[in-house]
């Protein structure tokens, strides 16, 4: 079958989709409660999540090898999955730190550091939701 990678390509943006989305939502509870869920969260699921963000990409792009007439479409596809590791390094760490310093001091965290993580996760679920969209798209898309 020649879309096997495309559907694990479109398989790990749906989990991946919904990871983040799911985060994104703990993310606006209490501030103690919000701290002590993103200390548990980074230390127990950051390895899951770089391996489906890893094996979303891969996939999307060994499947625009294998189907010339949608390569386009699986290459934007992996960098948009592939985006996810510049964004959250450059932009969302600076957040993530000071909340999980704060967690390591036993205190909540700033609610502004709290909000940015949030909110950066809800765009990077957006973007993930978008190369999801495009690989099931590029699966039904027929060469001419």
């Amino acid at each position: 079958m020649t879309q096997t990678a495309g559907c694990v390509a479109a398989t790990a943006g749906v989990a991946f989709t919904t990871i983040l989305l799911h985060h994104a939502s703990d993310m606006s509870a209490a501030p103690e409660a919000a701290t002590k869920f993103f200390q548990h969260f980074m230390a127990k699921n950051r390895p899951a999540i770089v391996a489906v963000a890893a094996v979303g990409t891969i996939a999307s792009l060994v499947q625009s090898a294998k189907t010339p007439h949608s390569r386009g479409l699986w290459l934007l596809s992996g960098a948009l999955l592939a985006s996810f590791f510049p964004y959250s390094g450059l932009v969302v760490k600076p957040h993530a730190e000071v909340v999980l310093k704060a967690a390591e001091d036993g205190q909540p965290a700033d609610t502004k550091a709290l909000k940015a993580i949030s909110m950066h996760t809800l765009i990077r679920a957006a973007i993930v939701g978008t190369a999801t969209g495009i690989a099931v798209y590029a699966l039904s898309h027929k060469g001419k």
